[in-house]
């Protein structure tokens, strides 16, 4: 048996930038630490769709979900039979500080740092995007090109090779240096690079780090933008032969065989950076009115959106709507052309003849009309209507901001959540909770200030069902407005415990008003010890009574905030399982009002895990496309498993489909039952990987282009983890029977 701890990271200090516009806290990356919980978001919950997020600290990343699967696969006549899987992208991440940028890069499957060949990422960045302005093929004999309005300035490659006996010695290995080009042929070894594979928990990424100064300097102003495109490789360059291109998978919404079918890649991300290197949103949902209680619903309905920069942003391109992620029923409207000036808001109202009577005094250059803005189908294809109720059940509502490239720029949810939903909420969204299970009658949600950005809907909106302005940003809210977050791990391995761990408890007074008599606490579950904490200046820690820690602040001025850290020890001999939730709480004399006290009270939920096998399994099922029929075949089985248990009591089913008959195999399978052919193994160790060859035939009655699916599953007893980031238990792959050759006689006259 072979453990692995879980690692957390131990934060010192947070600040909490709770109110710039663009938050300017940076986001600095330990590369080669072998673990990924300095990079903070989970991506998307949906394939293909990129999102800037951002923590309460206020940092930013960006980070793209990719289908998984959607790699080119070997062609059956290739000599090396590669299994592409090992380089199919399934996520993407972007963040950066004032002296780097970093880069993170996750795939489906990798059966280990001593993997030969290695996988390789390219990731190109154009700085000028005038078309045809640098290079638009990529180096290093790829033979795989970007985009003419792409043209690159730089492209960053890894240079990753196993760490065993096949790496010639002086050659680079799992925590090689990158090469940055500046030319086709021009390069410097710069930065820092990590290989982990699928043994640690959450592997098969690839960690980057490339100093600003080897791309050319951070972006001149932030209205500047880089523009990047990503594709992965095997490190000695063998791929899929059905194209000349070395590329396996891409960065880009659809499956990397269409995106490569002339050898370019046309799909890219456009990220902005400010002073400190931060990645931002350079627009924001900042206010809705969901239920409007003088019109028919959703007649008055409206979202306003407001530009927190110094610059103007055209909005050409942007997409607004209900529909949270790609290919949906609800509605997503495309932006007109025309800029929306710094520190401005716009209305997009469902009805502007409503909306006017309700709000006579906004400016009629400050309101459009939904009914007037094309659909964007590709993305949603109903109208925009925001939910209100669910009939007394749980429910949940998206409003989503598109860039022109397709990234959520923005992502408000609101939802009335129970112990047993709403479920598919974005990992990277705290949702605004409602206090019932319906949106209140003429309340308005609002971001104060307009430029807060932390992606938790309690922290930066409030309430009003009065004395709405839209049109105009928000700058304080009137009066006090007390807001908290707790900052801490999510999980801890059982084998670890007893562990010390700490919180951050950031704080602030959003209000217009200065608050007196504030008292911050927490509240610890009886699995957590109180060891030590240390605050911000002028928080006077007042001890412990019982399982509750507080503190006192004589007065918080308006637009003030700090933080407190609590160091706490998770008690030995806690089940797997077990959930340690803190609760954190701030209040003031006098209270609040009502409609400002959603962000008063926050918990924080920490999981214990036990070491468990998670096992999968793959085929090259798909590679041996172009049989045809009558013509034998065969294909092989790989099963792994890649968690921190051993799995035992293996089961390996696979179902061959109508038309294939079994003739053989390397290891014998215990049952044959019609097409159903089944394995057992006795024991799968930790990072251990076998394999099982098939012959088969296909039948004489196929007809060429026929598609042939076989699906393989993989169980163990005890079953092996089910939980989110899992590797697949079963593979679904299609064969394509190939197409005979046809003779034409000739007649001779």
């Amino acid at each position: 048996m072979r453990r692995q701890s879980i690692g957390i990271t131990l934060v010192a200090a947070l600040v909490f930038a709770l109110f710039a516009a663009i938050p300017a806290g940076a986001h600095s990356v330990n590369v080669g630490d072998l673990s990924r919980t300095d990079w903070f978001g989970k991506g998307p919950p949906a394939s293909n769709v990129g999102a800037i997020v951002r923590d309460a600290a206020g940092r930013g990343e960006y980070v793209w979900t990719d289908a998984k699967g959607d790699q080119r696969i070997a062609n059956t006549i290739s000599s090396t039979g590669d299994i592409t899987r090992e380089a199919d992208l399934t996520r993407f991440n972007v963040t950066a500080d004032a002296t780097n940028i970093y880069f993170l890069t996750k795939v489906d499957h990798y059966s280990g740092i001593r993997n030969s060949p290695a996988l390789q990422v390219m990731i190109s960045i154009d700085r000028d995007h005038a078309a045809n302005s640098g290079e638009t093929a990529l180096p290093d004999s790829v033979i795989t090109s970007v985009a003419s309005n792409a043209a690159w300035e730089y492209t960053v490659q890894s240079r990753f090779k196993p760490a065993d006996n096949s790496v010639p010695a002086g050659q680079y290995f799992v925590n090689a240096q990158p090469w940055v080009y500046s030319s086709a042929t021009v390069t410097q070894t710069v930065g820092a690079g990590q290989l982990v594979s699928a043994s640690a928990p959450g592997g098969s990424y690839a960690e980057l780090s490339v100093p600003w100064s080897a791309i050319g300097g951070k972006p001149a102003t932030p209205q500047d933008y880089l523009r990047f495109t990503v594709s992965t490789y095997y490190s000695d360059h063998r791929a899929p032969n059905d194209l000349t291109s070395k590329a396996i998978d891409t960065l880009s919404p659809g499956n990397a065989t269409s995106e490569l079918s002339n050898g370019t890649i046309d799909s890219y991300v456009d990220l902005h950076f400010n002073a400190n290197g931060e990645v931002f949103a350079p627009l924001l949902i900042s206010e809705f009115l969901p239920d409007p209680i003088n019109s028919t619903d959703p007649d008055g309905e409206w979202i306003e959106i407001y530009n927190p920069n110094s610059f103007g942003i055209s909005l050409n391109g942007y997409k607004l709507g209900d529909q949270a992620y790609r290919s949906g029923s609800q509605g997503m409207l495309q932006l007109p052309n025309q800029t929306l000036a710094a520190g401005n808001a716009l209305v997009i109202a469902n009805n502007v003849a409503k909306f006017n009577l309700a709000f006579p005094g906004v400016p009629a250059n400050k309101v459009i009309e939904m009914k007037n803005l094309p659909p964007y189908t590709s993305w949603g294809t109903g109208s925009v209507g925001l939910q209100n109720k669910n009939d007394g059940l749980p429910f949940k509502e998206s409003i989503a901001l598109l860039d022109p490239n397709d990234t959520i720029v923005d992502l408000v949810q609101y939802a009335y959540k129970t112990a047993n939903g709403p479920t598919g909420l974005d990992p990277d969204v705290k949702p605004i909770l409602l206090s019932g299970p319906a949106v209140e009658p003429n309340a308005s949600y609002e971001r104060c200030p307009a430029g807060t950005d932390t992606n938790d809907g309690g922290l930066d909106f409030f309430v009003h069902t009065t004395g709405q302005t839209p049109g105009m940003a928000c700058t304080t809210v009137p009066g006090v407005d007390l807001r908290i977050a707790k900052e801490g791990p999510e999980s801890v391995g059982q084998t670890e415990l007893p562990k010390t761990i700490q919180y951050v408890i950031p704080f602030s007074n959003a209000g217009s008003t200065a608050a007196t008599n504030v008292v911050i606490t927490d509240t610890l579950p009886n699995e957590l010890t109180f060891v030590s904490q240390n605050a911000t200046a002028g928080v006077v820690f007042a001890g412990q009574n019982g399982r509750t820690l507080t503190w006192n602040i004589s007065s918080l001025a308006s637009q003030a905030g700090g933080s407190i850290t609590v160091n706490a020890t998770i008690s030995a001999g806690l089940r797997s399982g077990t959930e340690v939730v803190n609760t954190a709480g701030i209040s003031s004399t006098p209270a609040e009002a009502e409609a400002t006290r959603h962000n008063n009270i926050v918990s924080q939920s920490m999981l214990v895990s036990a070491p468990q096998a998670d096992i999968t399994v793959f085929t090259t099922w798909a590679q041996a496309s172009g049989t045809k029929s009558g013509q034998p075949t065969n294909f092989t089985i790989f099963y792994e498993n890649v968690g921190e248990e051993d799995a035992t009591d293996i089961t390996i089913v696979d179902t061959l489909p109508t038309g294939v008959s079994f003739v053989s195999a390397d290891v014998a399978p215990v049952s044959v039952v019609g097409n159903t052919l089944t394995w057992h193994v006795n024991t799968l160790s930790f990072d251990q990987l076998g394999s099982i060859n098939v012959n088969v035939r296909l039948s004489d009655t196929l007809k060429g282009g026929a598609q042939l699916q076989n699906t393989v599953q993989i169980s163990s007893n005890p079953p092996d983890i089910s939980s989110v980031g899992e590797q697949p238990d079963s593979e679904t792959a299609v064969l394509t029977v190939g197409f005979g050759q046809i003779f034409i006689p000739m007649a001779r006259k």
